[in-house]
């Protein structure tokens, strides 16, 4: 059974790959048919999102704020919804938030000519 020499159909799922080595231990009939239902239960919501992907990649496309969508904003906002503070040796002690590159290599040559190496 489970070849994958040619397509496979299970409850109206097709499944085609190339043979691999104990398939048949891993994509049981039982296990198939698992992959089958969480397929159909999950399809159209997936579909939906994968739509809502591409049309929110085509407004950005045309110039759309890529920033957090309007519908969102009672989450960011409610004052009970943050995160934890960064642990102990994780904070920035300079408040420097970039995200490194030329300025942070800047710094590090002004540090090696004051003497102290990075």
């Amino acid at each position: 059974m489970n070849s994958f020499t040619d397509n496979f159909t299970i409850n109206g799922i097709t499944l085609t790959a190339h043979a691999v080595r104990r398939q048949n231990e891993i994509l049981t009939p039982e296990a198939l048919e698992f992959i089958s239902t969480l397929h159909w239960q999950t399809e159209e919501r997936r579909q939906e999102l994968l739509k809502t992907r591409q049309t929110r990649r085509a407004a950005i496309r045309s110039g759309q704020d890529p920033r957090f969508l309007p519908e969102t904003a009672q989450i960011r906002d409610d004052p009970s919804w943050r995160v934890a503070p960064p642990g102990p040796g994780l904070e920035d002690p300079h408040g420097d938030h970039r995200a490194g590159g030329q300025e942070d290599d800047h710094q590090r040559a002004e540090l090696r000519r004051e003497g102290v190496a990075r």
